[in-house]
C-alpha cells in the first residue's frame, strides 16, 4: 500500500493544478522537505509584508508540470502555501495591469492577450492561462474599443493599455476592473465559484417549451444558455451598452439581494421564471422593482446573437 502523501506536498499539488487548470496527476514532486522557516510569512517576503520573527515549521515543496518547476513554502500542516519561485509569465501583449491594496496580501495582475500573470505585490507571479476561453476574445473587444486611461483610487491601480479610439466613462472603466477581478477570482477559486454575478435569470416551460438560463455580471456581460434541445449549450453573450450599464449599476448599489419564483403550475404548459439579484445595498425591493428586473433579463436574452 503507498505512503500517504503529506498534507503539505498535497496542499501544493491542488494549488498548482488548480491554477494551471490542470489535473494533480499531472504534477511530479521533485521533492518535499520539512524545514524550519524564519518567520510568519514562511521566508517568502515582498515590500510592506508584515512578518513576525518567529520560527515557523514547514515544508519546502517543489513540483514540476510541463518540464518546468514551482518551488512552493508551506506551513507544517499545508495550511498556508506560498509560491516561492515559477517561471516566467508566457502571458503575450500585455493589456491591462492591476494593483488592489486593499486586499490581505496587496495582490497584483497582468492580463496579456493569451493569459494572466498574478500574485501579491512584489512577489512571484503565476502564470496561466485564462480559466475560460471566452476571456481572450472578451479582452480582444475591450483593447480594440476603448483608448488607454489609467485610474489610481488609492487603493486600486488600474492602466488599461487599449488600442481602441473609445474613451472609457467612469462606468465603463467600473465593468473593466470588474472584469478584471472576475478573471483573476476563477483562476484562484476555480470558474465554479463565479465573481461578480448582479443578475441571474430562469425560464421554463410554457406552450413553447422554454428552457432557458442568463446571467449579467458587474463586467458589463451577460450570457445565456439554453437546454430546448435536452443538453445545455451556449446561447451567446452580450455586452451592455452604457445606458445598460449604468441603470444595473445604480440597481446594484441601491437594491438589497433578491430572489424571486414565478410559477403558473396549475395550467398544463405551465412556465416558471426564477429571478436572482444579488445587490449590495440596502434598500428593499417591492414587486415592481422585481418586475423591472424581470424585464431587463429577459430583454438582454433576446438580445442574444
Amino acid at each position: 500500500m503507498p505512503t500517504p502523501e503529506p498534507a503539505p506536498v498535497a496542499a501544493a499539488r491542488r494549488l498548482l493544478a488548480s491554477q494551471r487548470r490542470v489535473q494533480p496527476e499531472q504534477i511530479r514532486v521533485i521533492s518535499a522537505q520539512a524545514v524550519d522557516w524564519p518567520n510568519s510569512c514562511l521566508g517568502v517576503e515582498w515590500p510592506d509584508l508584515a512578518c513576525a520573527e518567529v520560527i515557523t515549521p514547514g515544508w519546502r515543496v517543489i513540483l514540476e508540470l510541463e518540464g518546468q518547476q514551482y518551488t512552493y513554502h508551506t506551513d507544517a500542516a499545508g495550511a498556508q502555501v506560498v509560491l516561492a519561485s515559477a517561471p516566467p509569465p508566457q502571458i503575450g501583449a500585455v493589456r491591462m495591469n492591476w494593483r488592489e491594496a486593499g486586499s490581505q496580501p496587496c495582490s497584483q495582475a497582468q492580463i496579456g492577450a493569451d493569459g494572466v500573470a498574478f500574485g501579491a505585490c512584489g512577489g512571484v507571479l503565476m502564470g496561466a492561462a485564462f480559466a475560460h476561453p471566452q476571456r481572450a476574445a472578451e479582452l480582444a473587444h475591450f483593447y480594440q474599443t476603448y483608448a488607454p486611461f489609467e485610474v489610481d483610487s488609492g487603493v486600486i491601480q488600474f492602466a488599461f493599455l487599449g488600442g481602441g479610439t473609445q474613451t472609457a466613462s467612469a462606468v465603463e472603466q467600473r465593468a473593466l476592473a470588474e472584469w478584471v477581478r472576475g478573471t483573476i477570482w476563477e483562476l484562484q477559486a476555480g470558474p465554479e465559484d463565479p465573481f461578480g454575478l448582479a443578475l441571474e435569470w430562469r425560464r421554463q416551460g410554457g406552450i413553447a417549451g422554454f428552457c432557458d438560463h442568463l446571467r449579467v455580471y458587474l463586467s458589463g456581460i451577460a450570457y445565456a444558455d439554453s437546454c430546448s434541445t435536452g443538453t445545455v449549450e451556449p446561447a451567446g453573450s452580450y455586452f451592455l451598452t452604457l445606458d445598460e450599464l449604468k441603470q444595473l449599476y445604480q440597481w446594484v448599489d441601491q437594491y438589497a439581494p433578491v430572489e424571486r419564483e414565478i410559477s403558473d403550475s396549475a395550467t398544463a404548459d405551465s412556465m416558471q421564471i426564477q429571478l436572482k439579484f444579488l445587490g449590495s445595498g440596502t434598500q428593499s425591493a417591492d414587486a415592481s422593482d422585481e418586475d423591472d428586473w424581470l424585464n431587463f433579463a429577459q430583454h438582454l436574452y433576446g438580445l442574444m446573437p
